[in-house]
């Protein structure tokens, strides 16, 4: 994660509408984004990238062309 990274972690987490919204992405991974993935996949649909946890600092480059493919008309 690098140091600098952590450190903007650790101010995040002690604002209150930061916290708010970090719950409601994990709720949303566990409801509709799973949802969502699940018929993705089911349809054949994947856009992987090659990294762990942290893909916009893992695979900057990649997702930076998945992303500007996924949003060009």
């Amino acid at each position: 994660m690098g140091q600098e990274a952590y450190e903007d972690y650790r101010r995040a987490i002690h604002d209150p509408g930061t916290v708010h919204a970090m719950c409601e992405d994990y709720r949303a991974g566990l409801t509709v984004d799973r949802a969502a993935d699940d018929a993705d996949h089911a349809a054949g649909r994947r856009h992987a990238i090659d990294s762990g946890h942290h893909v916009a600092e893992e695979a900057p480059e990649q997702l930076a062309e998945s992303l500007l493919a996924f949003l060009r008309p």
